[in-house]
């Protein structure tokens, strides 16, 4: 009976082995298709034709309307001057005071720029860094020392 068992258990556990060499391989069938770009194009072809037709749709209308108001802005300009100079003469007071725009918007534009600025500054400041050379009268101390006269 002993016997018996033994052989039960050989069984078992090369049944249980090939099963686990089986999900290993197909566990390295799907990453190598996961990772390959042919084959992940080949897969999402109609998505990726779809996606591309519509950039090239949504490119040429803004190349369009961009050419539309290049070629209409002399006459827009030239419409504009004279809506002005006709209101300038109906209502000269209202056409020369000047319009403070509302808390709300100058709130806005004021985060608006400070993000901006933030964006942009870190990034240049962080190349400044790493590309100049500053005296050593100027360098930061090291952040493990504190800053000030040496005793």
């Amino acid at each position: 009976m002993n016997d018996r068992s033994r052989d039960d258990l050989a069984r078992e556990a090369n049944r249980v082995r090939a099963k686990l060499l089986d999900t290993v391989e197909q566990l390295d069938r799907r990453r190598h298709d996961a990772l390959d770009l042919g084959h992940q194009i080949r897969v999402h072809l109609r998505q990726i034709a779809m996606v591309s037709g519509v950039v090239a749709v949504a490119l040429v209308a803004t190349v369009g309307i961009a050419a539309h108001r290049f070629a209409a802005a002399p006459a827009r300009r030239r419409r504009d001057r004279w809506q002005l100079l006709v209101s300038l003469w109906k209502h000269p007071r209202r056409v020369l005071r000047s319009e403070r725009p509302s808390l709300g918007s100058e709130v806005l534009r004021s985060m608006g720029l400070s993000l901006i600025h933030w964006v942009v500054s870190a990034p240049v400041r962080r190349w400044v860094i790493h590309r100049v050379e500053f005296p050593k009268a100027l360098a930061a101390p090291p952040p493990n020392r504190r800053a000030g006269p040496e005793t």
